[in-house]
C-alpha cells in the first residue's frame, strides 16, 4: 500500500510501552493514514474498541471497508480508464484496489514525456494492476479491526473521544497542505462526497495539546517537533537516521523512553586503501554491497554516533582491490527542495552518502566523481524505471563551500544550517551524470587531483 508520511512501527510500539494501555477502552485514532496504530492495537489489544479517522480518499475507503461500511466513489476524467477496467458490478474490494493504483500514479503527475510514459503504461495495463492490488488490499483490510470510521477533521474526532471517555492516538500532518498537494490527481478525477475539514497548521499543535490536557482527554500524540519550550515535555523520543526525530506527548504516561534505531552492521574482511600505492594505471571497480556491510564500513569511517540510512542502492569502491570508500543512492523525493529544471523526481538520484577510507590524496573526490558515473547510475535506472540525468546531494560544513565537492560538483544553493546543527552552512550540490566509464573517471581524477597530491597534504578535499 502507498501512504504519505506513515508513522514508523517502532514509534507505535514505543507509545504502547509508555502509555497505560490497560486503562484504554476506546482508542480514537486521529489521522489514521496507514493504520499503523489500528494494526498494532488489533493484534495486541483485542479488548480495545477502535474508532478510526482520516480525510484522504484512500484511507477513508480502507477504513470504511474494514468497518463494513464501504464508501461510494467513481473515477472520472483522467482516471476514467479505471472505471472502464472495473466494469459493472465491481465489488468494494476491487474499487479500493483500483484506488490504490490511482494513488500510485500520483508519483507520476509531472508534465514531461517520461512521466506521461509512466501514466500511459498504467492505462494500458490497468486490469493487471488492479488484480495485483486486490490481494494486497484484502490482506491489509483483513488485519484491521475497526468499529467505525469518522471522515472529517481529526480535532472533531478527538472531541468525540472526550465525550465518550476514549483515548486519543494521533500523528497529525507535519506540513501545512501536504496532503492536498500530493493527492491533487485524486481530488480532481474522483467523484465522491469529500468530508469537511479545516487545514491544520503544525504550528497550532501546542495549543491543541493544551486543549486536550485542559479537557482531561487522555492522549498520545506524535510529532517531529520538540515542544518543550511551548509547555509540553515529550515522554519519549525515537531517533532514526541522521536527523529524523519523533517526539511522543501524553498526559497518561506511565514511563519515559528513548529508542535509537541502531545500525545493522556485519563485519567483513577487506584491505584498506593505501593512497600512495595508487598509480595512473591502477584498476578501479565499483561493487554493490548489502546494507549490513555498508553500515559496518560507515561506522568505521564516518562521524561517530550517526545512525545510517540504507538508501536504495549501496556501492563500495575498490582501487587495485583495496577499499577506497563507498556511496549510497536514494530515489529523489518528488517534493525535492532542489528547484531547478535540471533536477526531477525521475531524472535525478539523491546521493545520500559518500565517504573515503583515507583523507589523503583527495580520494574523497574520486568517490564523489565515481558516484556520478554512468556505469553505476544506469544500474539504478534499470531497477527504478527512470532515466537519470543528474546527481544531487547535500553537505553540511563550517565553510561556505565543501572542499570535497569543489571543482567536481556545482554549488546549487547555500543557506544557514538549522539551529543546533554541528555546521554553519547547508550546501546543496548538483552534477550531470558523467557519461564516462569508471576507468575514464579514474583517469580524469588522477590527472586533476591524484597525480598532483603531495604526502604532506591531508584534507577532506
Amino acid at each position: 500500500m502507498l501512504f504519505v508520511g506513515a508513522i514508523p512501527r517502532e514509534v507505535v510500539t514505543q507509545a504502547f510501552a509508555c502509555v497505560d494501555m490497560k486503562a484504554v477502552k476506546h482508542a480514537y485514532v486521529c489521522c489514521s493514514g496507514s493504520y499503523r496504530y489500528e494494526q498494532a492495537i488489533s493484534k495486541t489489544f483485542p479488548d480495545i474498541t477502535i474508532h478510526s479517522n482520516d480525510v484522504s480518499l484512500l484511507s477513508t475507503a480502507i477504513g470504511r471497508l474494514a468497518a463494513k461500511d464501504p464508501v461510494e466513489f467513481h473515477f472520472a476524467r483522467e482516471l476514467a480508464f479505471l472505471e472502464d477496467a472495473l466494469g459493472n458490478g465491481a465489488a468494494p474490494l476491487e474499487r479500493v484496489a483500483a484506488l490504490a493504483v490511482a494513488v500510485r500514479m500520483c508519483h507520476f503527475r509531472g508534465k514531461n514525456a517520461h512521466m506521461q510514459a509512466h501514466r500511459d503504461h498504467y492505462v494500458a495495463n490497468a486490469k493487471s494492476y488492479i488484480e495485483q492490488a486486490k490481494a494486497k488490499v484484502a490482506d491489509y483490510v483483513g488485519a484491521l479491526r475497526v468499529a467505525d470510521f469518522y471522515a472529517g477533521d481529526f480535532r472533531d474526532h478527538a472531541e468525540r473521544a472526550r465525550e465518550t471517555g476514549g483515548t486519543v492516538f494521533a500523528w497529525p500532518p507535519l506540513f501545512r497542505g501536504d496532503y492536498e498537494r500530493f493527492y491533487k490527481l485524486i481530488h480532481s478525477n474522483v467523484d465522491w462526497k469529500q468530508p469537511e475539514y479545516r487545514i491544520f497548521n503544525p504550528k497550532d499543535l501546542p495549543d491543541w495539546l493544551t486543549h486536550l490536557r485542559d479537557a482531561k482527554t487522555p492522549y498520545c500524540v506524535c510529532s517531529d517537533k520538540d515542544l518543550s519550550q511551548q509547555g509540553h515535555a515529550p515522554i519519549a523520543l525515537f531517533a532514526a537516521g541522521r536527523s529524523k526525530r519523533i517526539y511522543l506527548y501524553s498526559n497518561v504516561a506511565k514511563a519515559s523512553s528513548l529508542i535509537r534505531r541502531t545500525s545493522d552492521a556485519e563485519p567483513f574482511r577487506y584491505a584498506p586503501l593505501d593512497p600512495w600505492k595508487m598509480t595512473a594505471t591502477s584498476k578501479v571497480s565499483v561493487r554493490e554491497a548489502p546494507h549490513q556491510a555498508m553500515n559496518y564500513i560507515k561506522d568505521k569511517y564516518q562521524a561517530n554516533g550517526l545512525v545510517h540510512t540504507d538508501g536504495d542502492m549501496r556501492c563500495l569502491v575498490f582501487v587495485d582491490e583495496m577499499l577506497a570508500g563507498g556511496f549510497v543512492y536514494a530515489r529523489m523525493n518528488a517534493k525535492s527542495h532542489f528547484s531547478d529544471p535540471r533536477v526531477g523526481h525521475l531524472r535525478s538520484i539523491y546521493l545520500l552518502s559518500d565517504f573515503s577510507t583515507s583523507r589523503d590524496r583527495k580520494v574523497s573526490k574520486l568517490i564523489a566523481m565515481l558516484a556520478s558515473g554512468h556505469e553505476t547510475t544506469r544500474v539504478f535506472d534499470r531497477r527504478k524505471l527512470q532515466r537519470t540525468e543528474s546527481i544531487v546531494t547535500t553537505a553540511f560544513s563550517e565553510k561556505p563551500v565543501s572542499m570535497k565537492y569543489r571543482g567536481i560538483y556545482e554549488l546549487h544553493s547555500r543557506k544557514d544550517a538549522k539551529t543546533g546543527s554541528h555546521a554553519s552552512f547547508q550546501l546543496n550540490y548538483f552534477t550531470p551524470v558523467r557519461r564516462m566509464s569508471n576507468d575514464e573517471i579514474y583517469a580524469d581524477w588522477w590527472r586533476r587531483f591524484g597525480e598532483k597530491s603531495k604526502r604532506d597534504e591531508s584534507s577532506n578535499g
